[in-house]
């Protein structure tokens, strides 16, 4: 489902959908004055999510993340999930992002279809809940997990969100940050650390019901490692290469290369929507291909190597405080092999066992998170 299908719907009834929004993120009380403009919003919902329900993409997935209901071995990741799942009926697990929304539908631990949407941040989106009772429409599940970025700023948020997206949808939900379900999927539950390096940067561990997190602190701030910041230092260093001020460096040519744009232009579509983090994102992986292989680039080496020592950090500073827990990596900045390769020396890091929406799922079926 393109987010801009979600977003049209919001944009012709913004009354309700924005007061809902705003009564989230008051959390006082919030279920008592969500409840009346929730329902009524849900009958509008409805309608208009079922009309975006074919732009969803929906890809049926026979064993998808290696899930596969056969699976004998009760320590097999594939057969934990089938017995935490098994019998619940579908379950919807979504895991939003700065990047992107993604979201399985799972039965008895099978994800049986994938569905993608655009990016979701509860601290910079207010269309969170129509968003996503559209695709809890679309799913048809018996129950939802959700899994939101920015939402544990805000005491809370997270039960009041899940309240009015229940209210639209009319399926129980339940929500957590973004953090937590990655950490559900990578470990199943069992004690562990996650870091998280998407358009941000985020870590999380310990184990259920007490778990620790630091980082995440968002763009402006902090997020040191994430994929906005990976684009903002290549932006600064091409920049600086073109005006004297810095080393040569093949990522001037690279970066607008890939954004069809000079540098200039690029500065100016930053400044002129500043919200829309994937103009700097999107421009991650290109700085992951010029600093892989023999001829890498001094100067773009150097921004992956400090991306991969800062998210290190965040799992290094965990292990401090939790003891020597097991490590996972888990986010599209992770995809890039030199950053991946200097990471996993560091922490001894591991492939996660599920991916977050798999997490998400399990948190929808009543797994206890932190």
């Amino acid at each position: 489902m393109p987010e801009g299908g979600t977003r049209r719907s919001a944009a012709k009834a913004p009354g309700p959908a924005s007061r809902i929004t705003a009564a989230v993120r008051d959390p006082q009380d919030a279920a008592a004055r969500l409840t009346a403009e929730a329902q009524h919003a849900a009958a509008r919902l409805t309608a208009e999510a079922q009309a975006a329900a074919p732009r969803l993409t929906a890809e049926a997935q026979d064993a998808a993340a290696g899930l596969t209901a056969g699976a004998r071995d009760p320590q097999d990741p594939a057969a934990r999930i089938a017995a935490a799942l098994g019998g619940i009926g579908p379950v919807l697990g979504v895991d939003a992002g700065g990047s992107g929304t993604r979201a399985a539908l799972v039965i008895d631990g099978v994800a049986t279809q994938r569905y993608s949407s655009g990016p979701f941040n509860f601290l910079l989106h207010d269309d969170g809940v129509p968003r996503m009772a559209a695709l809890a429409l679309a799913a048809r599940p018996s129950a939802v997990g959700i899994g939101v970025p920015g939402i544990a700023r805000e005491p809370g948020a997270a039960a009041a969100f899940a309240a009015a997206i229940s209210a639209a949808c009319g399926v129980p939900t339940r929500v957590a940050s973004d953090a937590t379900v990655a950490w559900l999927g990578a470990f199943l539950g069992s004690p562990g650390i996650i870091v998280i390096a998407g358009t941000g940067s985020v870590a999380i561990g310990g184990s259920s019901g007490a778990l620790v997190r630091i980082g995440g602190h968002g763009h402006l701030i902090g997020d040191e490692g994430g994929g906005y910041w990976i684009g903002r230092m290549a932006l600064r260093a091409a920049l600086a290469a073109a005006e004297g001020a810095g080393p040569p460096t093949e990522l001037c040519d690279a970066l607008a290369q890939a954004a069809d744009a000079s540098l200039d232009e690029l500065v100016l579509r930053v400044q002129r929507d500043p919200r829309n983090r994937t103009i700097l994102a999107g421009l991650s992986p290109v700085v992951g291909r010029c600093a892989d292989g023999p001829g890498a680039d001094p100067v773009a080496r150097t921004i992956i190597a400090e991306a991969a020592s800062t998210l290190a950090g965040l799992a290094s500073a965990l292990r401090q405080r939790l003891g020597e827990l097991p490590v996972a990596g888990v986010g599209g900045v992770f995809a890039m092999p030199p950053l991946w390769a200097a990471f996993q020396r560091s922490t001894a890091a591991v492939a996660p066992m599920a991916p977050p929406e798999i997490g998400a799922a399990l948190l929808a079926a009543g797994q206890e998170a932190g």
